[in-house]
């Protein structure tokens, strides 16, 4: 019997060509290339500072920070900061690389000045936190912006199964250093000292933009007509993303997985060590990312908008299903097996949500729409794991976990309800199947150029 995922990955064109693999598809695209070994460089300088200022909350490094207003600075700073960067600075789809290569330097000047102010005898630590968060912001904006650049890099970004396998590229990078980077970090920090991590996070940040030269030079800079109107107020700006959002089925259904997807792993990762024996927290948390890597890849197989709406559906409902395999059982065997499952649930949803919305909306409005899904789904991060520290005092740790899987089965029905006869998702993802020049992919119509699409369209508005 086939898992619900494997399920949703044969919803692949067997009778079509193989989609390129991810090797083939950095050899093909010399801007995605670039794109890809610039956001390893800039991902880890990044992870490098967040390890090092988790670091200095511990009374090893003197307690500098506070847990609480570092999560605030983390977590919150960049929901409402990284919309208003984007809706300022990505104007237009044709300099959105820029954008999003000029991001990676500011993130290094933000962590100089962070030293420089840790350094300073009585600076207000607000100084710290405010730094923190627009770091953390720009690289929201990075994110989202990046991704947001993969259908207009990808000449053949229509095809199916492309966009899929260089999301799952993107993914697989960034949970391969999300196991690798943290420990080097505590090593390094270690072996000599705050300044030295500092400097090394300077460094890599520096790397990346240099290596992102290329990504920005090659990235395709015929503006199209989205470019021949003028630009609209800064508000209209910085909530279009939004409203794109409320107005397109596919794209609600995306936000509400986010949110309770992402929201319950976070939960997740704080919670093991209140769970599980000290010795085994490492390999809980490195079995999440290990799961990631697989589960992404696994979803990249689903070439199309409905098979990818439904490895959507899929990984939702195992992610439900790890979740509540917590509240039974806290054997070691268990805990291992449910950590690794609902990372491959996670790293599939992942590839699935970024893929629809791509496929849903044409450049101009891409953008916007990217960095307030991603807003979006981060907005549980700071409540449930408060939530599930309720739960876990008064009832059971188990009971908290059932929580957290109720809440991927309340999204599953709102995915699910999408799909009923009539509903809003399920003709939306008709339409896309209805084929035509561009297969299919109705909201990125094409331009002269065949490349970037008619802003006034994408969604059910």
């Amino acid at each position: 019997m086939r898992s619900p995922l494997r399920k949703a990955a044969s919803g692949a064109d067997a009778s079509g060509p193989a989609a390129p693999t991810a090797r083939e598809l950095r050899r093909r695209h010399p801007a995605l290339r670039s794109a890809w070994w610039g956001a390893g460089f800039a991902l880890t300088g990044t992870e490098t500072f967040e390890v090092l200022v988790l670091m200095l909350t511990t009374a090893a490094y003197g307690a500098v920070l506070s847990v609480g207003a570092l999560g605030f600075a983390l977590r919150i700073a960049p929901m409402l900061l990284a919309p208003a960067l984007t809706a300022a600075l990505d104007r237009r789809p044709e300099r959105r690389a820029r954008f999003a290569r000029l991001t990676v330097p500011a993130r290094a000047v933000g962590i100089g000045l962070f030293a420089a102010v840790l350094l300073l005898p009585g600076a207000p630590s607000w100084i710290l936190y405010v730094l923190v968060g627009a770091v953390s912001a720009l690289d929201t904006a990075y994110l989202s912006a990046t991704r947001a650049t993969l259908p207009r890099i990808l000449e053949d970004a229509e095809e199916p199964g492309v966009l899929g396998r260089a999301n799952a590229m993107l993914v697989v990078q960034w949970n391969t250093l999300q196991i690798l980077v943290p420990p080097a970090v505590v090593w390094v920090l270690q072996a000599t000292g705050v300044s030295v991590v500092v400097a090394v996070a300077v460094a890599l940040l520096l790397a990346a933009f240099a290596l992102l030269g290329r990504y920005e030079r090659a990235y395709p800079a015929d503006a199209g007509p989205e470019s021949a109107s003028p630009p609209d107020p800064f508000w209209n700006r910085f909530t279009a993303g939004f409203r794109a959002i409320r107005g397109d089925a596919v794209a609600r259904a995306v936000v509400v997985s986010g949110a309770a997807g992402q929201g319950a792993i976070f939960t997740f990762s704080v919670a093991v060590p209140q769970v599980v024996d000290p010795a085994e927290v490492g390999i809980t948390l490195s079995a999440l990312a290990v799961g990631s890597i697989v589960g992404a890849r696994l979803a990249s197989r689903a070439e199309r908008p409905a098979a990818q709406y439904a490895a959507l559906a899929g990984a939702t409902a195992a992610l439900g299903g790890s979740l509540a395999a917590f509240a039974l059982s806290a054997h070691p065997a268990v805990v291992l097996s449910a950590a690794l499952a609902a990372g491959a649930c996670a790293g599939a949803a992942a590839v699935a949500r970024t893929t629809l919305l791509q496929r849903r909306f044409a450049d101009a409005r891409l953008g916007g729409v990217v960095v307030s899904a991603m807003v979006l789904g981060q907005v549980l991060m700071p409540f449930l794991p408060q939530a599930w520290d309720l739960i876990a005092e008064r009832a059971a740790a188990g009971w908290a976990f059932v929580l957290l899987a109720a809440l991927q089965f309340a999204a599953l029905a709102f995915i699910a309800l999408g799909l009923r006869p009539g509903g809003a998702a399920r003709a939306a993802l008709r339409e896309a199947a209805g084929g035509g020049d561009d297969g299919g992919l109705e909201p990125r119509a094409r331009s002269q150029d065949g490349r970037t699409g008619d802003p006034t369209r994408g969604g059910d508005e």
